[in-house]
């Protein structure tokens, strides 16, 4: 095996787990369109990533980020239940998706890091609320995560 990435489109770092190696060979290592949603079906490279967005603007989609990106968020310090403020009553509020009181400068009031990949997912939950198909997921696989 090449230990040359730059040299070789195959490369695979001869350290990496099975499974980082496996996760490294699936589809989410191009942007293609055309690629397949062999993900795990409750995921977005999955059945669930297949499903067409619809019946929504451009200012929709950045309301459905804004929630997303608050609700990724913490909202309780590591190891306690004391709250994070104003993570919280942001949060909160979230959950009233549409009927919400908050607006995009929020987000620069948040405390602490988030996960990108976690802003993703739960902003693809706000989509799928207003598209009102949310939990996008068939039963059998539901019944399989459980």
């Amino acid at each position: 095996m090449n230990e040359d990435p730059l040299k070789d489109a195959t490369f695979v770092p001869s350290n990496m787990s099975l499974a980082a190696v496996i996760d490294h060979m699936g589809s989410d290592v191009s942007m293609q369109r055309g690629r397949p949603y062999d993900g795990q079906p409750h995921t977005t490279d999955g059945k669930r990533g297949a499903e067409f967005i619809r019946n929504m603007t451009f200012r929709d989609l950045r309301d459905c980020f804004i929630r997303g990106f608050i609700s990724s968020h913490m909202k309780y310090k590591n190891g306690s239940l004391e709250t994070i403020q104003p993570n919280q009553t942001l949060i909160d509020e979230c959950e009233k998706g549409q009927n919400a009181a908050i607006c995009q400068n929020d987000v620069y009031t948040l405390v602490g890091d988030t996960d990108p990949i976690a802003v993703w997912q739960n902003m693809a939950c706000e989509i799928e609320k207003v598209m009102k198909i949310y939990p996008n997921i068939d039963k059998k696989d539901w019944k399989a995560l459980l």
